[in-house]
Parts: C-alpha cells; sequence; structure tokens
C-alpha cells in the first residue's frame, strides 16, 4: 500500500472512530447494565474486580473476559464509550483484512455493514452493554486468528514464528471466555486446521498447534465453573437439554429452531441475498454448466421462500439449511483464495449456531458471531470480483454515513429521554423523596429491556429499592 493510501486509510480509521464514539454515546443504559452502573462505580480497584469476577466465574457462569469487560465498563460512561469504540474499530479493520477489502473504502463498507444489523439484533448487542462486551469482543478475537494466518485459505503451509505462535496462543485462549456457542466454534476450527495441515503437508505446524493448545486451556477454564454443572443437574436461569437425555436434546433443539434460524439466516435478507447475487455473477462469469444453472435457480429459490413465504419453524430450517448446501456447493466451484474464504466464514457461521440449538434462553445477540461471519463471505466474494469503480469511496462514504443518521436518529430521542430520567431522579434523591415518576420511552422497540426496574441498582439511598422508580407514558401514548 502506497503511502498516500495509507494516509487515506488511517484518516478514514480515524474519521469512523469519531463516529463511532458519538453514536455509542447516546445509547442509553438499558435491562442489567443499571446492575452493572452501580457495581462497576462501587469497585474500588483491580482487587474488587478480580474478586467480584471470580466470585460470578464460581456461581453464574464461567466468562471470565466478558465480566471483566462489562464490569469495566459499568465504572465510568465515557470509559464505556471509549471501549466501545475501540472494540468495534478493532471489528472492522479485521472484517476488511480478512476479506481483502483493505483500502479505506473496504473499511467505510465494512463499517456501514456491521451496523446494518436486523433490529432484534442491533439492540442486543450495540445499545446494550451488558450484550456487546460479551458477544462483540470473541468476534474480534475470533477474526483475529485467520487474519493471523491468511495461509489457510489457499491451502498453503502455515509457517510457524515465535511471535506468531505466542500471537496465535493468546487468541485461542482468550476467545474462550466469553460466550460458550464461540467457545465451540474456536475449539472445532484449531482442530480441524490442525487436521487439514497434517493431510495436506504431512506435518503439524506450530502456529496451528499453539492455537489449539490455546483454544483447549481457554475452554477447561471457561467449563471448569461451576455453574455448568448445576445447569445440567439442576436448570436455573439458564439450561441444557441434554438434562432431560436424547429427547430433551431434541425438544429443546426443536424449539429453538425457529430463532437460531431466524437469526442465522432468515431474518437477513441483505445477507442471503447479497451472498446469492453475488455468487451468480462468478457462475455467469465462468461460462456455466448445467449444474451451475440448476444450483443458482435452486438458491434463488430458497431466497424466494424466505424474503416472500411465512413457514412453520422446521420448514424455515429446512429452507435455510438447503441454501447453505447450495451456497457451498456453489462456492467449492470456485478457485484459488476466494473459495477458501467463503467456505470457511460459511461453514465458520454454522458451527457457531449449531451449540444454540440445544441451550435456553438465548436470543438474536447470541447469532452475531454467524451474522459477521456471513459478513465476511459477501465481503470476501465482493473483493474476489475485483470490480472497478471510479465512485468507489463516496459510495462506501454514503452508505456508512447513511447507516450512521438513521441510527442517530431513532436514538438521539431515546438519549433525551434518559437524559430526563436521570434528572428527575437525582432532583427526587436531593430532596429525600422516597418514589419518583419518570418518562418512559415513547418507542422502546431498539432498546433490550428498557424502563427497567433495575434502575435501583444505581440509584438508592442506602440499599437497591429504597427509592421506587415508576415510568409513565405521556398521555394519549402507549407502547
Amino acid at each position: 500500500m502506497s503511502k498516500r493510501l495509507r494516509i487515506q486509510y488511517y484518516l478514514t480509521a480515524a474519521f469512523l472512530a469519531a463516529a463511532l464514539f458519538a453514536l455509542f454515546s447516546i445509547f442509553p443504559l438499558t435491562g442489567d447494565d443499571w446492575f452493572r452502573e452501580g457495581l462497576g462505580a462501587s469497585l474500588g480497584g483491580v482487587g474488587d474486580l478480580v474478586r467480584t469476577v471470580a466470585l460470578k466465574w464460581s456461581t453464574t457462569n464461567g466468562r471470565i473476559l466478558g465480566n471483566v469487560l462489562a464490569y469495566t465498563a459499568g465504572s465510568r460512561p465515557i470509559v464505556r464509550d471509549i471501549m466501545r469504540t475501540l472494540i468495534t474499530l478493532g471489528l472492522i479493520a479485521l472484517l476488511a483484512r480478512v476479506s481483502g477489502l483493505r483500502k479505506a473504502f473496504g473499511l467505510l463498507l465494512c463499517a456501514a455493514a456491521v451496523l446494518a444489523l436486523p433490529r432484534e439484533m442491533f439492540r442486543e448487542i450495540y445499545p446494550w452493554a451488558a450484550g456487546y462486551f460479551n458477544y462483540v469482543p470473541p468476534v474480534v478475537l475470533a477474526l483475529g486468528a485467520p487474519a493471523l494466518m491468511p495461509e489457510i485459505f489457499d491451502g498453503q503451509e502455515v509457517k510457524a514464528g515465535k511471535a506468531r505462535c505466542a500471537a496465535l496462543f493468546a487468541l485461542g485462549f482468550t476467545s474462550q471466555l466469553f460466550v460458550e456457542n464461540i467457545t465451540f466454534y474456536v475449539l472445532c476450527a484449531a482442530g480441524i486446521l490442525n487436521v487439514i495441515q497434517l493431510v495436506r503437508h504431512k506435518r503439524l505446524s506450530a502456529a496451528l498447534v499453539s492455537y489449539f493448545v490455546g483454544a483447549l486451556l481457554g475452554a477447561a477454564l471457561l467449563l471448569a465453573s461451576p455453574s455448568y454443572l448445576d445447569m445440567l443437574l439442576h436448570g436455573g436461569s439458564y439450561q441444557f437439554g441434554a438434562s432431560n437425555g436424547l429427547s430433551g436434546l431434541l425438544t429443546t433443539a426443536r424449539n429453538n429452531c425457529g430463532t437460531v434460524f431466524r437469526s442465522l439466516l432468515a431474518g437477513c435478507p441483505a445477507l442471503y441475498c447479497s451472498i446469492t447475487v453475488l455468487l451468480g455473477v462468478y457462475i455467469i462469469r465462468s461460462k456455466p454448466e448445467t449444474t451451475d444453472v440448476i444450483c443458482l435457480a435452486a438458491m434463488l429459490a430458497c431466497c424466494a421462500c424466505l424474503l416472500f413465504g411465512e413457514w412453520s419453524d422446521i420448514v424455515t430450517a429446512l429452507i435455510c439449511l438447503a441454501w447453505f448446501a447450495l451456497s457451498a456447493a456453489a462456492t467449492v466451484r470456485r478457485s484459488g483464495e476466494v473459495r477458501g474464504k467463503a467456505m470457511y466464514f460459511l461453514l465458520a457461521a454454522l458451527c457457531a449456531a449449531f451449540p444454540l440449538l440445544f441451550v435456553n434462553p438465548i436470543g438474536p445477540r447470541c447469532l452475531y458471531v454467524s451474522y459477521v461471519f456471513l459478513l465476511a463471505v459477501a465481503l470476501s466474494l465482493l473483493s474476489g470480483l475485483k470490480l472497478s469503480f471510479r465512485h468507489t469511496c463516496p459510495v462506501c462514504v454514503c452508505l456508512f454515513v447513511g447507516a450512521a443518521a438513521i441510527l442517530a436518529a431513532i436514538y438521539y430521542p431515546l438519549h433525551k429521554t434518559d437524559m430526563q430520567q436521570r434528572e428527575l431522579i437525582e432532583d427526587a434523591l436531593a430532596r429525600g423523596d422516597r418514589e419518583v415518576t419518570v418518562p418512559a420511552y415513547e418507542d422502546s422497540s431498539w432498546l433490550w429491556d428498557a424502563d427497567s426496574d433495575k434502575m435501583k441498582y444505581a440509584y438508592y439511598y442506602e440499599e437497591p429499592g429504597d427509592l421506587k422508580i415508576n415510568f409513565a407514558l405521556p398521555e394519549g401514548n402507549s407502547k
């Protein structure tokens, strides 16, 4: 990359950082963010943080790094916003890198793509800090590994070096300490990549072995939490379908398949339509055979079914699986690095989604990693077409600014209501009132668990709940 392009790249990154920080700063706290806000503000230092996280590991879940980041972010609003900005910028940069879009326009396009989530997923990921710090950082770490060893995409031997081995070990270990379905994906990916390396090149790579060992140790630390055995045996707020044997697993999978496949694919038309169109362009460019045409027609039929049909959960799941199979068949017919990238991330999306069929409760946020992997498929296919368009950068600027402006228009009124709530609560505390009524959000569909009584953990006199907070909509409005 020339000096001019590097300067353009870093200026674009700075612009994105400023825009993301401004956007994140208007997201209100929701749900159990209020608990973390109160807890984070009460922590006296690193020792308090370590003790709190250790207690959570032994009683609630093994998500050590997810809890560390969430509690740290609760200490100060500006700390939370800076952390979200830097992590999201890292995600954008890595997505652009693994997709082959390494110029400034690639950053802008990837930034627009990661913001353009379906509403149900968006509100559980970016505004909800608890969701953000458990589900976004591990995706950054999961993308970091293939970014460090691009040889895996075109079948070359992965070379070892001390720095690369250390970095891959760290990525493998730390990526396991967030959410369990990403732990499952990283273990599978690290193990399978080692097998492929051994079969193709008749020897192991120290870099891939380091990645696998790090992933194995991280998974062991996560799953050593006593909370998982308690969930398996007694259930509670989180449950494994395995607690009732094979029939329990099948029942849980049947109940969960609607949420999983709608959040994975059926509810994301921009994803499956763009991937289908891009694969169609590849097929048309390659002087297609009859099987290629049939494959493309079947993919288009799946897209039409998902776009225009209302199906049961089981039928939706079958259509989505058919689309994945057809996409994989179309991808295998391609050649070079594009085929390797598209196949890797197609399979990775399915792998990360698979464990979610067997646990409760789940939500769209759990499929965020799979959504980003499918974005990587689409962006890799787009990069491989090597299209030449003189207005690429202005178009990508418009896409990002448009996405950010729409979100700002949605969240700024919510931010104003949040400020009114805080002001009224603080005035009530100053007066010594024991009860206060604050305005509710007029439209909370873009917030997760809005108008929550969990505000009591941040606003109280002696103990949470000794100040009663009521929410009231303006007369004539209803949610």
